[in-house]
């Protein structure tokens, strides 16, 4: 009796350190699966803020893209100003010109050497300025002369004004000191396009004629190695100072020549501030820069650091346009602009992305936290108790099984339980084993016994049907025909129990020893979530 309870507690030792092991490879696994899912819900959220980015990207790409098409209609339409201002010294210098100047506008340049030049039906003036060295050489041809640049600078107004022009031109004589400024400085600019407005200046004195010529000249000769274009051609300066507006400026230029004499330098400029202004992005977060076709800056939206500018002309000379370059400071882009100018270069540090992206971000980033938060609390408070009460139900089931082992080998009489629906040994005692002579391999009942449940109610679906507890006698071995067993049976079968083994009075029909006769009593049960006898 020791020996069976020593081998039950033993087995039921190992039984409940294989139990606590699995335990703790299924919360491992459990954890393990929480951890996957959070993961995949970071990785989720991640690539949301990647998809975002490239979104933002590519929304500040096509602003880059239509600035870049603003200023190459800027560009082309200073370009066609010049040209056709060309063609108008063309006509007034040529046989077809010649009318006089108006008298008060004679008496002004004798008397100062400046006159304001009014044209009709154009709400503008402009400013006629020639030095006193060109006035003594043009004595009696100075209404001639006077004429001519009067009626030209005339013309120029208007073609700038039909071409919606809001820069200062000006018409600066290469070998006389003679100038007309267009409009007149003392004459305010509006730019809607860049919301900056040039304010009015005094008005002009004759030394700025040898200043604004020798400033452009000495621009032409550091960009071409010539200190005038030649015909037909139209040459972008800058960024430089401009000594008639006192700020930074680029400028187009291009020459009139009379035969194959230049006499007349044509210009317009472009502030740097209201350029600036005019390709900045719309909510300032990023730099758009632009650069001349050999990767020259010209002016940027906002200052950047010297470092950050040659980081910048790198990217534009290595990237193809339309193309993104992600680098550590932040992305690049670049748009081409009209007529082989450069390039508009847009510039995003990180920072500045994620600023862009601020609210998306907030959302995004509440969302995956209140997930996460989410997942942890329902790891906390329904898996992992799930799992303990899993555990804490097997322990309690390897307890009452312990029970029913200990219980069963130390029962005094023969026991066992039956599985009902085929009437299989679940467990048993040896005093059961000896007296059903049940096989060391055998897990079934005896056929004569499994007969005589069925015939204590041949018409019932189940032996237990007529009474919850029931008895019969059976002889303990087998007669010389055994009753037939069925197949399958839906039927109960027992739980078996003896009590005495019960013997014949008579002998048996051969005259030997008496035979042997088993009594069972038997009861449904639950065993291991089992239907049982």
């Amino acid at each position: 009796m020791q020996k069976i309870l020593d081998r039950t507690q033993e087995s039921l030792a190992q039984a409940f350190a294989t139990l606590a092991q699995s335990a703790k490879r299924q919360q491992r696994l459990y954890l393990a699966t929480i951890g996957s899912l959070m993961l995949l819900v970071l990785i989720f959220a991640l690539v949301l803020t990647v998809v975002a980015g490239l979104k933002q990207l590519e929304y500040r790409r096509v602003l880059a893209s239509q600035n870049a098409t603003d200023i190459s209609l800027l560009i082309h339409q200073e370009e066609s100003f010049l040209r056709r201002d060309a063609l108008t010294l063309d006509y007034y210098y040529g046989p077809s010109g010649g009318r006089s100047a108006p008298d008060a506008i004679q008496q002004a340049i004798l008397k100062t050497g400046v006159a304001l030049g009014k044209t009709d039906g154009v709400d503008s003036n402009f400013d006629i300025v020639v030095g006193e060295t060109t006035r003594n050489a043009w004595d009696s041809q100075l209404s001639e002369k006077l004429g001519r640049l009067y009626e030209a600078a005339q013309s120029t107004l208007v073609t700038q004004q039909a071409f919606e022009i809001r820069q200062r031109a000006t018409l600066i004589g290469l070998n006389e000191d003679y100038a007309a400024i267009l409009p007149s400085l003392t004459h305010a600019l509006a730019d809607p396009a860049s919301g900056h407005d040039q304010a009015a200046m005094p008005a002009p004195q004759p030394p700025i004629v040898s200043l604004l010529r020798e400033t452009l000249e000495r621009q032409i000769e550091a960009q071409t190695g010539r200190r005038v274009p030649a015909k037909g051609e139209r040459i972008w300066l800058g960024p430089y100072r401009d000594p008639l507006q006192n700020r930074q400026v680029v400028s187009v230029v291009s020459a009139y020549y009379d035969g194959d004499t230049p006499t007349v330098l044509i210009s317009t400029s472009l502030p740097l501030d209201a350029l600036a202004l005019r390709m900045a992005p719309p909510d300032h977060e990023g730099v758009n820069l632009l650069m001349t076709a050999d990767h020259r800056v010209v002016v940027s939206s906002m200052p950047l650091d010297a470092s950050i500018i040659k980081l910048v002309q790198q990217a534009a000379a290595a990237t193809p346009t339309r193309i993104f370059h992600y680098g550590r400071e932040g992305v690049i882009f670049h748009e081409p602009l009209g007529l082989g100018f450069g390039l508009l270069v847009g510039y995003v540090p990180w920072g500045a992305l994620a600023a862009a992206l601020g609210w998306q971000l907030t959302v995004l980033g509440c969302l995956t936290a209140l997930i996460l938060i989410a997942i942890v609390l329902t790891a906390r408070y329904f898996g992992l108790r799930l799992l303990r009460n899993s555990f804490a139900e097997t322990s309690r089931a390897l307890q009452s099984e312990m029970l029913n082992h200990i219980l069963v080998s130390a029962t005094p009489v023969g026991l066992c339980i039956v599985r009902q629906s085929d009437y299989s040994v679940l467990t048993t005692n040896a005093l059961a084993i000896e007296l059903l002579g049940i096989e060391a391999d055998g897990s079934r009942l005896p056929r004569h016994i499994v007969g005589e449940f069925l015939v204590q109610a041949p018409d019932q679906p189940s032996a237990m049907s007529f009474a919850r507890v029931a008895a019969f006698v059976v002889p303990a071995r087998p007669a010389q025909m055994p009753p037939q067993m069925p197949p399958q049976s839906s039927h109960p079968s027992a739980t078996t129990q003896r009590n005495e083994p019960q013997t014949s009075p008579s002998p048996d029909q051969d005259g030997g020893a008496p035979s042997r006769f088993l009594q069972f009593i038997y009861a449904p049960a639950r065993y291991a979530v089992l239907a049982a006898v």
